[in-house]
């Protein structure tokens, strides 16, 4: 729940969300297969392939994956409140 409120907080207060808007920068250890020679590979990802958290307990992971896993678990919740609901007594 922390991670809940620090981003609330982020966006309410201080507008800022904590998922990336742009490509992201990556560096990829490659091996050269006929030499065996090891060598970095720099490139950027499309914002469109992955957005990562920038802070927090889920830095990294892809921001919409955390969106899909939270509608998710808000449905349960709503759905339980709704079964509760249905099943009282008038």
């Amino acid at each position: 729940m922390k991670f809940i409120e620090e981003e609330r907080n982020n966006i309410l207060k201080e507008y800022e969300l904590g998922v990336s808007e742009g490509p992201v920068p990556i560096v990829a250890i490659m091996q050269n297969s006929l030499t065996g020679e090891l060598f970095e590979q720099r490139a950027l990802i499309d914002e469109n392939i992955y957005r990562p958290m920038l802070g927090g307990y889920y830095e990294g992971e892809d921001g919409r994956t955390l969106l899909d896993e939270s509608v998710i678990w808000w449905k349960i919740q709503l759905d339980k409140i709704d079964n509760l609901i249905e099943t009282r007594p008038y």
